[in-house]
């Protein structure tokens, strides 16, 4: 093998070697595709419309809902389907963040959460219950917010009435007393959702095709290494080497 390869030296290294080549694209192709076969993975990507307005009033906008560790042991204490998820109970809330990815762009009311499953119809399961809990999750702290806000407004309100003649007065902390009391009131009988699926979709969670492509270069690139090196190695003066 000369010191330096020019174009002709190194098309007769590769025609050479090319079934050795093509045994070696062919393992790893076959390997990759066994293990997408056995190694089946799914991903659901869950939309969700959230009514901000009421959310941002209450300090629970959605998306850092969904990522507190509240929300988390809610799950575990509620889901009837968590155990989908594979999460490591040694290792909850660092499991499950890792598992349930939730996000929003600014701005937007809505909120966009992904996980992944072994199978469609699990991901569909848990899809269906994340929307209802996340719900339930979130109508639970707009009660207990509003029933404290509310008891703590009708005590400032019978200060100010025992103290104040509200006829008369001008103090603008009055009216704005009265109008959280009557909004908060009409909050608290407001039974719309919180939530709503706009829908779900679950599809693998490796895009195969891509996988594979990416797959047959790399065994193309290492079949035609082994060939170099091979071809290297018969130039080696072994005999020379052991004398000396």
């Amino acid at each position: 093998m000369n010191d330096s390869l020019d174009l002709i030296t190194v098309i007769k290294i590769l025609y050479k070697n090319k079934l050795l080549i093509l045994l070696t694209t062919s393992i790893i192709v076959i390997s990759t595709l066994s293990y997408l076969l056995l190694k089946k993975e799914y991903k659901t990507v869950l939309n969700l419309y959230s009514n901000d307005r009421v959310l941002k009033e209450i300090n629970e906008p959605a998306v850092f809902s969904f990522n507190s560790f509240e929300f988390y042991k809610y799950l575990k204490e509620n889901s009837k389907k968590l155990s989908i998820l594979k999460i490591d109970n040694d290792n909850f809330y660092s499991s499950i963040s890792k598992k349930i990815s939730v996000e929003t762009e600014d701005n937007s009311p809505n909120v966009k959460v992904q996980f992944t499953t072994d199978n469609v119809t699990d991901g569909k399961v848990f899809a269906k219950e994340f929307s209802e809990l996340s719900n339930s999750y979130l109508s639970n702290k707009k009660g207990i917010y509003l029933t404290n806000q509310l008891k703590a407004l009708e005590e400032q309100f019978l200060f100010l009435k025992q103290n104040i003649d509200l006829s008369q007065s001008k103090d603008p902390l009055i009216d704005t007393t009265v109008s959280k009391l009557s909004y908060y009131k009409l909050l608290q009988k407001d039974n719309v959702p919180l939530l709503k699926l706009i829908d779900y979709q679950t599809k693998s969670a490796k895009n195969k095709k891509i996988i594979l492509v990416f797959s047959a270069f790399l065994g193309i690139a290492l079949g035609v290494l082994i060939a170099f090196i091979k071809e290297f190695v018969k130039t080696i003066n072994w005999k020379e080497i052991k004398e000396n």
